[in-house]
């Protein structure tokens, strides 16, 4: 590599280990990487975001304060398509809003919200049954939403759901916007049948208004926080992803040098796994065990090396470390059917 090369490199990476340190100390002021529903496993759990969103609408939720995050839902989605409506009257598509003016009659005493409501077992033919992510109703107007993650559709999903009340408005919450499938929704129509909300936007501005109005709350509004930076972060919001914006920006002001250190990548991430390698083979042979089927090229899949030793080659036993990109491994135990291998042999 010639020095002029070499330079160029080294400032890149100054300026990236600059905008990283920058970034973690901003993190560690505020406390962002700490977060209560990542540490349990629910970052992208369904089911915890529906029971979370579920309560939060319930007028008799846990949380006591009555209809009032209901309330600031509602007044969100119907702000929402209203303006959706006025901006695209000019375009001459004019959203069919029955179904959202209908939610200012919602009867907030006789409110009450479930998560996974059961509509009974799923009949394709019939379309009917399943269960509703989300049901919040006053015994006369339903809201239904459908909340989604990282799930696929299911097949007939949205139509079984109008089955229940084809007068109540079918929010189809995910991520980013996308649609439902075709499969999906069948012939009903978006803004008249089934509206789609996003946690990138109608979550996030909605757990902000919440946040706002329970500012004298102080453990409530904490959790709401810790919630809504976990939404922040699903969706791309988050200070990370600034992070993220910041040292793209570098790196494509300096994509030579970049490519660079992209062509060296395998030869790093093997000098890596080799020195790893070294200190794991003499802890095993040191404990009687053998290396085999060594493998440290990360463009193949699963590499890494098995490791045995004759209580386990007896019992048809392997131990395997696995390395991923850049320097992760994992490790466990295979069983080999010789029985199962030999009859496959005589058939050949």
């Amino acid at each position: 590599m010639k020095d002029k090369e070499s330079i160029e490199i080294k400032n890149l990476l100054q300026q990236i280990s600059i905008v990283v340190k920058n970034y973690d100390k901003i993190a560690e002021i505020t406390g962002e990487k700490y977060n209560v529903f990542n540490v349990l496993g629910l970052g992208s759990d369904e089911l915890s975001h529906s029971a979370i969103i579920a309560n939060l609408l319930n007028v008799k939720g846990s949380h006591g304060q009555k209809e009032l995050f209901l309330k600031l839902f509602i007044e969100g989605i119907q702000n929402k398509f209203t303006e959706k409506n006025l901006q695209s009257a000019n375009k001459d598509v004019v959203f069919e809003l029955k179904k959202i003016v209908g939610l200012s009659k919602f009867d907030f005493t006789k409110s009450s919200a479930q998560k996974e409501k059961y509509l009974g077992r799923v009949n394709l033919t019939e379309e009917k049954g399943g269960f509703v992510d989300i049901l919040v109703s006053d015994a006369i107007n339903n809201i239904i939403i459908e909340n989604k993650i990282y799930a696929s559709d299911q097949t007939k999903q949205l139509i079984r759901y109008y089955d229940l009340d084809s007068n109540a408005p079918i929010f189809y919450l995910n991520l980013d916007g996308s649609p439902p499938n075709n499969d999906s929704k069948g012939n009903l129509v978006e803004n008249r049948d089934f509206f789609i909300i996003t946690y990138r936007d109608d979550i996030t501005k909605w757990l902000e208004k919440c946040i706002e109005k329970i500012a004298d709350k102080p453990i409530i509004r904490e959790t709401l926080i810790q919630y809504l930076n976990l939404v922040k972060k699903l969706t791309n919001q988050s200070n990370l992803n600034n992070m993220k914006n910041d040292l793209s920006e570098i790196l494509i002001n300096n994509y030579e040098s970049f490519q660079e250190i992209i062509n060296s990548e395998n030869a790093v991430y093997k000098a890596i796994i080799a020195q790893a390698t070294e200190d794991l083979k003499l802890i095993l042979e040191n404990n009687g065990f053998t290396l085999n089927s060594i493998n440290l090229d990360k463009n193949i899949k699963y590499s890494g090396f098995t490791f045995l030793n004759d209580s386990l080659e007896s019992a048809g036993i392997r131990g395997k470390f696995e390395y991923y990109p850049p320097a992760n491994f994992y490790y466990g135990f295979y069983w080999i059917d010789k029985t199962k291998k030999e009859k496959k042999t005589k058939k050949k």
